[in-house]
């Protein structure tokens, strides 16, 4: 975001509320009202007024940007849902000719129905805007029959979408990090241990420099990464990654778990005192859910 800003790009963020309760729309409300809020006033009213009646279902406080403003036709609920989505895209055509938008839509595995809905409208008419939409989720949180599954399969089939699966970090990228984190040089014997014991995840390796900073362990670390300990944060994200699977199935990975990263089924048959079909079965459920 920082290098849009810097090549003159407007840059909105929306984050979708993970823990439950958000009203409907909330990441769309979050980069409207950042948009509205820090803009040229002249500029948004004139950019508004012919569609702020509708975009009001979304944002009440436009009520009071714009006295006396109409109440949107009378429709039926698909009908006043569609001139929602058209007045959206539309203001946001008109935003990016005055100046480029990035608009980042963050968790989105967390998102509302209606929120994708907008997102596969709104995938449709990008082709002579001026608009980046970057929508980042976790495909761990997705499932096969769920609605951002849907969304995400709908906005692919648009020529103008592209997807970017992101991996883990690189060693260079890595001591970045710990540079960044711990205001601390990495030696590469440090930033290759890190990778090595997080995979290069990102929050991992962040999670575990910032514990071995505070411990004063972290330039001790590239020996020992054997006894490193667990940080609290990656044990609160792998529980919540683990939370959808069932109790046989968080059982077992928790003995394969003993015999290390990689094992073979029938030493794993033998510590768990389960037929290989049981444990097959349990293992494609991990599998599924991205574990």
């Amino acid at each position: 975001t920082s290098l849009a800003e810097a090549r003159g790009a407007r840059v909105l963020w929306g984050r979708c509320w993970e823990a439950g309760g958000a009203p409907a729309y909330w990441p769309w409300v979050q980069t409207l009202r950042a948009y509205i809020r820090d803009g040229n006033e002249g500029r948004i009213r004139e950019q508004l007024q012919p569609v702020a009646g509708d975009i009001a279902q979304m944002l009440p406080e436009l009520n009071e940007l714009f006295s006396g403003l109409p109440p949107p036709p009378s429709l039926d609920p698909e009908g006043a849902r569609f001139r929602l989505f058209d007045s959206t895209a539309s203001l946001l055509r008109d935003a990016g000719k005055a100046q480029p938008i990035v608009l980042v839509l963050d968790d989105l595995h967390a998102a509302d129905k209606p929120s994708l809905l907008l997102l596969q409208f709104l995938a449709r008419s990008l082709r002579e805007a001026r608009l980046l939409v970057v929508s980042i989720y976790r495909d761990t949180e997705t499932r096969p029959d769920d609605a951002l599954t849907e969304a995400v399969a709908e906005v692919r089939r648009e020529p103008v979408t592209r997807a970017v699966r992101l991996s883990g970090l690189g060693v260079a990228e890595v001591a970045r990090v710990i540079e960044l984190t711990a205001s601390t040089s990495s030696t590469d014997e440090l930033a290759a241990a890190i990778r090595r014991e997080t995979e290069g995840n990102p929050l991992f390796v962040g999670e575990l420099v910032r514990l071995l900073a505070s411990e004063g362990r972290l330039a001790e670390a590239a020996s020992e990464t054997g006894a490193l300990s667990i940080p609290q944060g990656v044990r609160e994200v792998i529980g919540h990654r683990l939370r959808h699977l069932s109790s046989d199935c968080k059982s077992l990975l928790s003995v394969a778990s003993v015999l290390g990263r990689e094992f073979r089924l029938d030493a794993l048959e033998r510590l768990s005192e389960s037929p290989p079909e049981r444990i097959l079965e349990q293992l494609d459920e991990a599998e599924r859910a991205g574990i």
